[in-house]
């Protein structure tokens, strides 16, 4: 067997590979993020605000064993019209109290679309894709490095 051949090269040119791959995932996640905190920075600026009061708090049930979280049910104004929205995100404990008001934002064409005015409703998403596209570089960073490790010792 040759030195580029042996198991120690395959094996560091296979971590290179998957860690170039892996890098690769993290910058489409990058891209993803950074579009959507792009959507969150428009929908701040452009979306109109109204304030929309708690009409409720739905109980959502877990799938696993750690207890029911909340989601509030939200009442908003516009145009003379009533809109209920549903909240996307659920806590417990509750975020919200029953009565309480909130600043909403929502797009002119379609309200039932608003989201709250707050971290969770606009950067909440983003902010996950942007930490896993972090983590993931970080990861693929290593496997590459590996990689060169393997390689220049068996050299």
């Amino acid at each position: 067997m040759t030195a580029n051949n042996s198991p120690a090269q395959i094996l560091a040119k296979v971590f290179r590979i998957f860690g170039c791959l892996i890098v690769g995932i993290a910058l489409v996640e990058l891209v993803i993020g950074m579009m959507m905190l792009n959507s969150a920075w428009e929908r701040r600026d452009t979306w109109n605000r109204g304030t929309a009061t708690v009409k409720a708090m739905e109980k959502v049930e877990s799938t696993s064993n750690s207890g029911a979280t909340w989601r509030p049910v939200f009442t908003l104004s516009s145009d003379g019209r009533e809109y209920t929205i549903r909240s996307s995100t659920s806590s417990n404990p509750p975020a919200y109290e029953v009565g309480e008001q909130v600043e909403m934002l929502y797009p002119a064409e379609n309200p039932k679309d608003a989201v709250t005015n707050d971290f969770k409703g606009l950067y909440l998403w983003a902010t996950v894709i942007l930490g896993m596209s972090g983590m993931t570089g970080l990861m693929g960073g290593v496997f590459i490095l590996i990689g060169l490790y393997l390689r220049r010792r068996t050299i």
